[in-house]
């Protein structure tokens, strides 16, 4: 691997990587916090910056709005982390894009162009692909997969990488990869607060929820896809969610109640 930068440079860009991991870790218990209307809204009655001020009833956000709000925090989010991942490597590697390694140019191109779709369009972040780099899949196995082929022009799809936990995947592929990082990734330690939600996509399920008694069953959606047959429990802009069914197709049950799903699952 041919490196150009010092050990001390080395370390800067890891605590940068690290740094962007936890603003990954804030915004997943933000958003959650905010879609579940649990996230404390509390501003500084008024806010002094030298010979300015403003009142905290201009800048507290209503529930509604601060759902929206966070929901764009995962943009910015995304834009500030490509620009990390893509420095950590560019600043390292010289020409990681023919570089002999292929983990190293999928890194490289993946983290290219998300930061290029997000710098032409923050708000709305469109794939612009040259023609050499079309028709491509760039993958680290296991890690994170991009395949270029018809994305040029098109609106960015969390589906198109692997989302949050893809980049999370890379993050620490980089650090540990490239930039030698000794430290390896923990599970947080005794202090764990469980959530009891399960989230898929943006789908969020409440674990050991209680169904009304007078909830009315609904019939299951079910699609089959390679021959494994899955309980379609919910759908929005991202796609389908689906759960994998047993063989006898009784391992889900769906129910509403005052216009709310409920999940049981055995």
């Amino acid at each position: 691997m041919d490196e150009k930068i010092t050990p001390a440079i080395k370390r800067e860009y890891i605590n940068l990587l690290k740094l962007a991991e936890k603003q990954f870790q804030l915004m997943s218990s933000v958003r959650l916090a905010c879609s579940m209307k649990t996230q404390p809204l509390l501003v500084p009655d008024i806010w002094i910056y030298g010979k300015y001020k403003i009142e905290g009833q201009q800048i507290q956000l209503s529930p509604d709005s601060a759902d929206d709000a966070s929901a764009f925090l995962e943009h910015t989010i995304t834009h500030a982390w490509a620009i990390h991942l893509l420095n950590a490597i560019s600043q390292t590697i010289n020409h990681p894009s023919e570089h002999s390694d292929s983990n190293i140019v999928a890194a490289f191109q993946i983290s290219r162009l998300m930061r290029h779709a997000y710098a032409h369009g923050p708000f709305i972040p469109k794939w612009r692909i040259a023609p050499k780099f079309q028709n491509k899949i760039y993958e680290i196995q296991g890690v994170i997969s991009l395949d270029t082929t018809d994305l040029d022009n098109k609106n960015m799809d969390w589906k198109h990488y692997g989302g949050f936990i893809a980049l999370w995947n890379l993050s620490h592929w980089i650090r540990i990869n490239i930039l030698q990082d000794k430290e390896q990734p923990r599970l947080s330690n005794s202090t764990y607060t469980p959530s009891h939600v399960i989230q898929q996509g943006r789908l969020l399920i409440n674990k050991n929820v209680d169904i009304p008694a007078d909830a009315e069953r609904i019939p299951l959606t079910i699609k089959e896809i390679d021959g494994k047959h899955y309980a379609v429990i919910g759908s929005d802009s991202d796609g389908k969610y689906k759960i994998t069914l047993n063989d006898k197709k009784n391992n889900v049950e769906l129910f509403k109640y005052k216009g709310k799903t409920y999940i049981r699952t055995t």
